[in-house]
């Protein structure tokens, strides 16, 4: 009989659509028979045409014949290019081969078509160091009700914590658990509400180890020496109240279990001897109250499970062959009495089952998708898609991946790359739209990896009936993304609007609003307001992705009849909630959304300066706005008078000053009382002096001080990108250590940052270098110590680009 077999693609080889794939694979036709007693022969039956088709016509491959001896079978090899069509979900690649007579002959290979583009790897920190974790490292990880915690057991048996929650100091904070855990050994945990939370692990000993926290932490043992296989799985579910439920796989290969209820442990045996591989993984479940379901690695590499619902019932989910005996298993709850599992097989593919009335088994990802020594994870729920799962693993090569399910199918992507084969990989949402995922890199190392964009989302609720959802999304390029749902369930409508803030813990926090009104249900009109803005990437923004998944969304609502300009004071809020968190520092805030950016554009928001809770904050361009200080109250600032103006140009630029009108002085300052100048959107640029505004001769100093601030007047008036140079103002005023630094003269003036240039100018108008910020620096900095030398190192960049406007 004529065969095919295909070489490329493999089967359950995952596909983006648009990209080209080329099916290749050899197509084999008859021999020829000769002729015999009592048969009549035949002669060779060749294959004259192949085709390929993916969900689409088919096409016609190209053939090169194969060289075969006499009365062997005649061959070719085959090989077509195709577009991957944008037919999401698992398919059927379906090749076909015409012989010259007699019936086609016909190959089937499953595939999955993502339509989704890969995104970049996700970024990355580092929470341990090198050597810190062994190779077959596990790790578990919870999100609480606010910020997340991470363990792990590490090189020398003892166990580790790191937890961060949202907020100003929202770093990774270190902790050391206990010691005694066995290095390959399972952990496992859970959160109870709150900052309540339970840990239990495998010890050397093959004890179960346990801490729970209320406040400090408690350590106590669960299980004695013996009771668990040192290399084993543990999993644990938490039910309500003080009720627990934790299982481990036992040394002889048995599961056993104890549940926490009424305050003490109890124990019981849920499979016997012989039911689990040793190094395999276990998987559990709380469906509510206490129905529960655990899956774990049997010692054929079926995959077994037990459900409970007044009693234990046992099944097989999958069987003898399907997983790896040293692979990982998990699992979600969906709701009702749907579930979903995930396990490595032996060839390295990721297969799921599912549970919506009976189970059914799939293929996540094809073979070498997954190292079978990993531990996979999972995770599911999310306020924007309600059924949104993800699933994380590491293949042979080191490679992390995630799998994510928006609703509609599956698409895989590599994550990362440097992990150890053999360890865990960690998912966990920070909240329901934050991604983190964790895994130890092949030198030992721990890392904390985040996605290239990320969303926070909170909850609108006012008056009797107005409710909805508002997210955030903030992208590594520094683009956002402002969308909301609100709706109303009353007789009567509202006018609304809102606002919220987020810290980024970098040079720019990020405010958005929205006004809009909703119809009450005995009134025409909607009784729902959508919105959805995609806003271009902002730099001062670039660089607060890290932080910004540790914040959290504040939300200020005004509605009804309240308040008579909605959005102005929706606005308000953002700047009073700003100044409340930015405490003393400098304070940057980028506005967002369309409205935002109506108002600045005519005007509605003063240009130049808008004061909220009695601070003034500069409006720039992009939606940057600064805060600023008084030094006394009720100053608008002033021109400089025509002397003042006439003597910085003789003094120092020469004609690089910009029209005398275009900038004003004020008496504002920024962050520890600094003078600083920025630009505003739609008015003049603001020279901040503080007390110096009134007298600009009062002392050589204060002469200095000016000369740099018009310097950046300079810099605004000749820039090319005002909202770039807007953000490296704000950077600066933020991180002002070595802002100011600069060495010896021979430097590219345009290679230095915006406060080094006029600090460059400010110590030739001196002859001497005026500031000490960062003290090592001025000793790099070599004036001749005469007050504006023509003869100075430094001279070339005055006349070279400050009085030519390069900068």
């Amino acid at each position: 009989m004529p065969s095919i077999s295909v070489n490329a693609p493999q089967a359950n080889s995952v596909l983006n659509s648009g990209d080209v794939v080329t099916v290749a694979g050899v197509a084999t036709g008859t021999p020829q028979v000769e002729p015999s007693p009592g048969h009549p022969g035949h002669d060779a039956v060749n294959i004259d045409t192949v085709t390929v088709a993916l969900a689409g016509p088919p096409i016609e491959a190209s053939l090169t014949p194969i060289k075969v001896q006499p009365h062997q079978a005649p061959a070719v090899t085959f090989a077509a290019s195709l577009i991957v069509p944008p037919a999401g979900g698992n398919q059927q690649l379906e090749i076909v081969g015409h012989p010259d007579s007699g019936a086609p002959v016909r190959k089937s290979v499953p595939v999955i078509i993502q339509t989704h583009i890969p995104p970049p790897p996700w970024a990355n920190s580092q929470l341990a160091p090198a050597g810190a974790l062994p190779g077959a490292a596990r790790l578990t990880a919870i999100a609480k009700p606010v910020g997340c915690e991470l363990w792990w057991i590490g090189t020398n048996g003892t166990v580790h914590g790191v937890w961060t929650e949202p907020g100003p100091n929202s770093a990774w904070a270190n902790y050391q658990l206990s010691g005694g855990a066995a290095p390959g050994g399972g952990i496992t945990a859970v959160s109870k509400g709150g900052d309540l939370m339970e840990v239990w692990w495998i010890g050397r000993d093959g004890s179960v180890q346990a801490a729970w926290h209320d406040g400090t932490w408690n350590l106590y043992t669960l299980a004695g020496p013996g009771s668990a296989a040192i290399g084993g799985g543990i999993t644990g579910i938490f039910k309500g109240g003080d009720v627990m439920e934790v299982w481990w796989i036992g040394p002889d290969g048995s599961v056993k279990a104890a549940y926490h209820e009424g305050g003490e442990w109890k124990y019981y045996p849920l499979a016997g001897a012989g039911s689990a591989s040793l190094t395999g993984s276990i998987t559990a479940v709380s469906k509510g109250g206490d129905v529960m379901e655990v899956w774990w690695i049997g010692p054929d590499g079926s995959v077994q499970a037990a459900w409970h619902e007044s009693e234990w019932k046992h099944y097989p989910l999958a069987g003898p062959g399907a997983a790896a005996l040293t692979g990982g298993i998990t699992s979600v709850f969906k709701g009702g009495d749907s579930m979903e599992v995930w396990w490595v097989a032996p060839d390295g593919s990721v297969i799921g089952a599912y549970h919506e009335g009976e189970w059914r088994t799939y293929p996540l990802s094809g073979p070498g998708s997954a190292s079978p020594k990993c531990r996979i994870t999972s995770a599911y729920g999310g306020s924007l898609v309600a059924n949104l799962m993800r699933v994380w693993w590491v293949d042979a090569a080191g490679t992390t991946s995630q799998a994510f399910f928006d609703g509609h199918q599956w698409s895989v992507s590599p994550i990362g790359v440097g992990a150890n084969p053999a360890g865990a990989t960690v998912g966990v949402l920070f909240n329901p739209d934050t991604p983190s995922a964790f895994w130890a890199l092949s030198d030992g190392s721990l890392v904390d990896a985040f996605p290239p964009e990320i969303t926070l989302s909170t909850c609108v609720s006012g008056g009797r009936g107005l409710r909805g959802t508002v997210w955030l999304t903030l992208r590594k390029d520094g683009s956002t993304h402002w969308h909301g749902d609100v709706t109303n369930h009353e007789a009567y409508g509202y006018n609304f609007a809102l606002s919220v803030f987020a810290r980024t813990n970098t040079s720019a926090d990020i405010g958005a609003a929205h006004s809009g009104s909703v119809a009450g249900w005995g009134e025409p009109g909607s009784s729902n307001d959508i919105w959805d803005e995609e806003h271009q990437a902002n730099p001062a923004l670039a660089t607060g992705l890290a932080a910004y998944r540790f914040s959290a969304l504040v939300l200020k609502l005004e509605h009804s009849v309240d308040v008579v300009d909605y959005l102005k004071a929706a606005i308000d809020a953002i700047f009073d909630v700003a100044r409340v968190v930015t405490l003393g520092k400098f304070g940057v805030v980028v506005l967002i959304g369309v409205e935002i950016g109506s108002l600045i554009n005519t005007g509605s928001l003063v240009p130049g300066t808008i004061i909220a809770g009695g601070i003034p904050w500069l409006a720039g361009p992009g939606g940057i706005f600064v805060r600023a200080l008084l030094t006394a109250t009720g100053s608008n600032g002033r021109h400089l008078t025509e002397a003042e103006y006439g003597w910085a140009n003789d003094m120092v630029f020469r004609g690089s000053l910009p029209p005398i009108d275009s900038f004003r002085i004020t008496n504002y300052l920024g962050w520890d009382n600094s003078p600083f100048t920025f630009p505003t959107f739609g008015g003049q640029t603001l020279v901040n002096l503080g007390s110096t505004f009134n007298n600009l001769h009062a002392s050589a100093s204060d002469e200095a001080l000016v000369i740099h601030e018009l310097t950046h007047v300079c810099q605004i008036a000749h820039s090319q990108n005002l909202q770039f140079t807007a953000n490296g103002i704000a950077t600066q005023l933020t991180n002002r250590k070595h802002a100011y630094d600069y060495g010896a003269a021979g430097f590219v003036y345009t290679d230095l940052n915006l406060e080094a240039q006029a600090e460059v100018v400010e110590d030739w108008f001196l002859g001497t270098p005026a500031k000490a910020i960062d003290p090592p620096a001025i000793d790099r900095r070599h004036h001749t110590g005469i007050k504006m030398d023509g003869n100075s190192p430094y001279y070339q960049y005055i006349t070279n680009n400050v009085r030519v406007g390069r900068f």
